[in-house]
């Protein structure tokens, strides 16, 4: 087995809850056939969490390759276009908050 990446880190910041993580990690095993691609991506945050698999076996065609590759890249256009409206919606709303007075206690 050789580890090609693995990665692992914090969303949140220190103080915030901290069950909030990243782990990316691939592999390159070896098999009868050449060598397994094994790559997972986990995301997890308050007590839920999500794997995602972007193995490809020795036996994989060009199009499990590809397949792959395209799956991955769709993610990362994904975050990076959520990333995107988020800072637009919180500076709309940073924005929306000065302009109303504070209520009264």
């Amino acid at each position: 087995m050789s580890r090609v990446f693995y990665r692992r880190f914090w969303l949140n910041r220190p103080g915030f809850h901290s069950s909030a993580f990243v782990l990316s990690e691939i592999e390159l095993r070896p098999d009868d056939g050449g060598l397994d691609l094994i790559a997972q991506f986990q995301l997890a945050d308050c007590r839920r969490s999500a794997t995602l698999d972007f193995d490809v076996y020795s036996n994989a065609s060009a199009g499990d390759r590809k397949n792959a590759l395209r799956k991955a890249r769709l993610l990362r256009d994904s975050v990076n276009a959520f990333c995107d409206a988020l800072e637009v919606a919180a500076e709309k709303q940073k924005k929306a908050s000065k302009k109303r007075p504070r209520k009264s206690a």
